[in-house]
C-alpha cells in the first residue's frame, strides 16, 4: 500500500512540474509583425517625389501681349460669336505670336495671344524675356481671352489701346519697340503698318 502512495506522489510531482514549464513557454508571446508595416508606410512616404522641384522656366519664344484683361476678367465681352473683324484681328495676332507649331509657347499654353493674366489655375509658362504666359485649360478659353482683349481695344475699355493707335503703335505696346509685331499683323489683315486700328473696323 505505501508504495501505492509513493507512486502516486510522484505522478502527481511530474504533472505539476510539466504543467509549469508549458505555462510559461505559452506566456512569452509571439514576434510582432507589425514593424514591417510601418517601415512599408515610412518606404512610401519617402519615395513620393515632387513634380515641382523639376519644372523649368519654358522655352524660348519673345514677346507676351500687353493685357487688358485681369485675373477676375473671364467675361465673355466679345460675345459668343465675335465679329469677323475682331476674328480676323485675333488670327493676325496669333499668327503674329507664333501660334501654331507645336513647340511654341502660345500653342503650349492654349494662348493664340501670348497674353499675360497670371495663372488662371493652370499655370503659367515662361518667356525669354521673363514674360509669364497664362496657361488657358483649353484652345476655345485661349481665343475667347483674345477675342475678348480685342474687343476691349475697340471698344473703349482699354487703358493700353484705342482705336486711334496705328498697327506700329499697338506692336510697340503689345510685342516691344523694334519688333516686327506690328508690320507682321497689319500685313496678315493685308492693310499698311501705319493704318489704324479704327480704319480697319470701321472699314
Amino acid at each position: 500500500m505505501a508504495w501505492l502512495i509513493l507512486a502516486a506522489i510522484a505522478v502527481v510531482g511530474v504533472y505539476a512540474w510539466q504543467s509549469l514549464g508549458v505555462g510559461s513557454a505559452a506566456a512569452t508571446p509571439p514576434p510582432s509583425d507589425d514593424t514591417g508595416s510601418d517601415e512599408s508606410v515610412l518606404l512610401d512616404l519617402g519615395t513620393e517625389s515632387d513634380d515641382s522641384s523639376n519644372a523649368s522656366p519654358e522655352d524660348i519664344l519673345a514677346g507676351a501681349g500687353l493685357s487688358d484683361l485681369t485675373n477676375e476678367t473671364n467675361s465673355n465681352t466679345a460675345g459668343a460669336n465675335p465679329s469677323p473683324a475682331i476674328q480676323a484681328i485675333a488670327q493676325a495676332i496669333a499668327s503674329a505670336e507664333g501660334y501654331g507649331p507645336p513647340g511654341n509657347i502660345p500653342t503650349k499654353a492654349n494662348n493664340p495671344g501670348d497674353l499675360v493674366l497670371g495663372d488662371q489655375g493652370n499655370g503659367v509658362l515662361v518667356s525669354s524675356g521673363g514674360e509669364r504666359i497664362t496657361v488657358f485649360p483649353n484652345v476655345n478659353a485661349g481665343w475667347q481671352a483674345l477675342y475678348n482683349q480685342i474687343s476691349l481695344m475697340i471698344n473703349g475699355g482699354s487703358s493700353n489701346y484705342n482705336l486711334n493707335m496705328t498697327w506700329a503703335q499697338i506692336g510697340a505696346k503689345w510685342a516691344g519697340p523694334g519688333t516686327p509685331w506690328g508690320a507682321n499683323v497689319a500685313a496678315a489683315l493685308g492693310v499698311d503698318v501705319n493704318s489704324t486700328l479704327g480704319s480697319y473696323v470701321n472699314a
